[in-house]
């Protein structure tokens, strides 16, 4: 899980290199930003419920 602020905006070149780098590993990133972590909390886990109950194959 990454959780994303206002610096987001001059790192994003640099997250999409390391997502993608992460996925080639198998890896799944999930995003979120900062006042949804703070303010939505209910709302991002259930996000990241339903992906962890969608039952991925972990990497190998």
């Amino acid at each position: 899980m990454e959780r994303d602020g206002g610096q987001h905006r001059q790192r994003a070149s640099l997250d999409a290199q390391r997502d993608a780098w992460l996925a080639s590993c198998g890896f799944r990133v999930l995003r979120f930003w900062d006042n949804q972590v703070m303010n939505e909390m209910a709302a991002v886990m259930e996000a990241v419920a339903e992906v962890l109950s969608a039952g991925a194959d972990p990497p190998s």
